[in-house]
């Protein structure tokens, strides 16, 4: 169809006998040397009024990145880190937009939020914020407002080197983020887990992320034991509980990324 893809009239040519028709298209600065998609091809009685299918249109006015796509938004994730600055929105559907079924957010609090596209996530529960040490205002400013916390059931934190200390962060996120469903100490594990990672080897790493391959875990596992040995060491404490050292082993799944773990390493456990 080439560009006919952003041709209403194009489709409904082929799309008579469609009863569901899902799409989404994206577009960078190169694909136009002018604003080119409008919505009137997609605002026909045949789209409206026998179908029922709506269409919405974004384009970042930064960037040049734009996306058009069927409406309500149908996928499981939003290129929203091409969004460098305000955004234009048409849309054949005059009700408030939402992504309903995106419930995982990255946020690279170094790049420009854009708190339009934000408060379109309204299902979002699991929240990973990176370098929230340096800007953590931003994530009060720009990023709580335009969530909504009852939804997070997990809110991880990805540092590089905390200039924070890390009993005032922990207070201060248990306070900003009262609604979430897991505990603070959840919470403070995975800052924990995450820390002990960053300082230790990558053979450690490697060796440790082997734990959450495993559904159920074995205690006599030496791999385990090596793990909670060294979570110990760190937290200059004993673990007695069995259920905390089980809740410290689940935080590693969150950490097997390749920003974490060196990539070379990462394409090893994935191969094995």
């Amino acid at each position: 169809m080439g560009f006919d893809i952003i041709d209403g009239a194009a489709w409904e040519r082929v799309l008579h006998n469609i009863t569901t028709f899902k799409f989404s298209f994206s577009f960078h600065k190169s694909t136009w040397t002018q604003e080119s998609v409008e919505l009137e091809s997609f605002s026909t009685p045949f789209w409206l009024e026998e179908k029922r299918w709506y269409v919405t249109y974004d384009r970042c006015t930064v960037s040049g990145f734009s996306l058009l796509y069927s409406t309500p938004y149908f996928k499981n994730i939003y290129s929203w880190t091409y969004v460098k600055g305000p955004i234009m929105t048409k849309s054949t559907k005059p009700q408030v937009l939402s992504y309903s079924n995106i419930n995982y957010l990255y946020v690279n609090l170094k790049f420009p939020i854009n708190t339009e596209i934000l408060r379109r996530f309204t299902n979002i529960q699991t929240l990973n914020i990176r370098y929230i040490d340096r800007y953590f205002s931003i994530l009060i400013r720009d990023i709580v407002p335009y969530l909504d916390l009852s939804k997070i059931t997990m809110f991880f934190i990805q540092p590089c080197c905390f200039t924070l200390d890390l009993n005032v962060l922990v207070r201060l996120l248990s306070k900003l983020f009262g609604k979430l469903n897991q505990s603070v100490q959840t919470l403070s594990r995975l800052i924990d887990v995450s820390f002990l990672v960053l300082i230790s080897s990558e053979r450690e790493k490697l060796t440790w992320l082997q734990l959450i391959k495993t559904e159920n875990v074995d205690f006599n596992n030496p791999i385990f034991e090596q793990f909670i040995y060294r979570l110990e060491l760190y937290l200059n404490r004993t673990i007695t509980d069995n259920n905390e050292k089980r809740e410290y082993v689940q935080t590693l799944f969150l950490l097997q990324l390749p920003s974490i773990i060196s990539s070379s390493l990462f394409d090893q456990l994935k191969t094995k």
